[in-house]
């Protein structure tokens, strides 16, 4: 029940059933109808055009519940309004999520007495399968009070132990080659995100996966544009093998 994409779209939930999707933008809620009141369980978009846009993933046994998240952002543009789905980053780290929660979603929610329409997360910089476990807490709980759910995916250097930000060591065909000393490193962190993802998964959440943010910058992220600038295809293998080891490994 999720999907992977390198794009700036973000991580989707959808909202409990006859809950409208908070928007603090628009004095006007989107609202979206369930066939069945299963908690957590995908609902159907009452936009005309959301059933217009249907949207074939790459992976083609993804839930209906999936597609119809996709089908209701493709329908976004050509809705006469509630075209932009507000939303606010809370916090790097998805151990420290309750604390960007106060910082920004309270605050904010103080000073306009509205709800922004999606928050954003943040998987990776070192947090454990635990730290995980505890910030996806908050993350169920805005989708059960009809948020949406945003989640990127930053982890630290698998070389050196340092931040997203360290540059000092990146070879990202070693990632994916099962005889390189980095690799079980590297798919110590894929199953610790893959925990949290099922977590989310289990709770109804369908996730647009957000991995390798800002891979177009140079030499800012160990997996950015700087690592193999003139040839893409390490950057490609590496994603299409997280791919494949949450969608067919994992079963996400």
């Amino acid at each position: 029940m999720f999907l992977l994409s390198t794009l700036c779209l973000t991580v989707l939930a959808l909202p409990a059933a006859s809950a409208p999707v908070r928007d603090v933008s628009s004095d006007e809620t989107l609202t979206f109808e369930r066939s069945e009141s299963k908690r957590g369980q995908a609902p159907q978009a009452t936009s005309a055009t959301a059933a217009e846009h249907e949207i074939q993933p790459a992976n083609s046994n993804v839930s209906n519940d999936t597609k119809r998240v996709l089908s209701y952002i493709a329908s976004l543009p050509e809705r006469e309004n509630n075209r932009v789905i507000s939303g606010q980053h809370l916090v790097y780290g998805i151990e420290n999520v309750h604390e960007g929660y106060q910082e920004h979603i309270i605050r904010l929610h103080d000073v306009t007495g509205k709800w922004v329409g999606m928050i954003g997360a943040n998987y990776g910089h070192g947090a454990t399968a635990a730290q995980t476990a505890d910030g996806n807490e908050l993350l169920i709980d805005y989708w059960n009070s009809g948020g949406l759910v945003e989640i990127d995916y930053m982890p630290n250097n698998p070389w050196t132990g340092g931040d997203a930000w360290d540059t000092g060591q990146s070879n990202l065909d070693d990632l994916i080659n099962p005889e390189s000393d980095v690799y079980s490193v590297w798919m110590s962190k894929l199953d610790i995100a893959a925990a949290g993802l099922a977590e989310l998964r289990d709770a109804g959440i369908v996730v647009l996966w957000r991995p390798f943010p800002e891979m177009t910058w140079q030499d800012t992220f160990w997996w950015d544009v700087g690592t193999c600038s003139t040839d893409p295809t390490p950057f490609v293998d590496a994603w299409r093998h997280m791919y494949d080891h949450f969608t067919i490994t994992k079963g996400l």
